[in-house]
């Protein structure tokens, strides 16, 4: 497998979310979260 480096920037309104991560060991992809605006859901 091969490693690429990404920047990361945490904005304030999703300080509280966890970073991307592998949630499984079979996962092909990391998990993403959104901080979607309440009025946006």
């Amino acid at each position: 497998m091969s490693q690429i480096t990404a920047q990361l920037m945490q904005l304030p309104h999703g300080k509280d979310l966890p970073l991307p991560s592998y949630e499984t060991a079979e996962a092909a992809g990391m998990d993403l979260r959104a901080a979607v605006p309440e009025m946006h859901r």
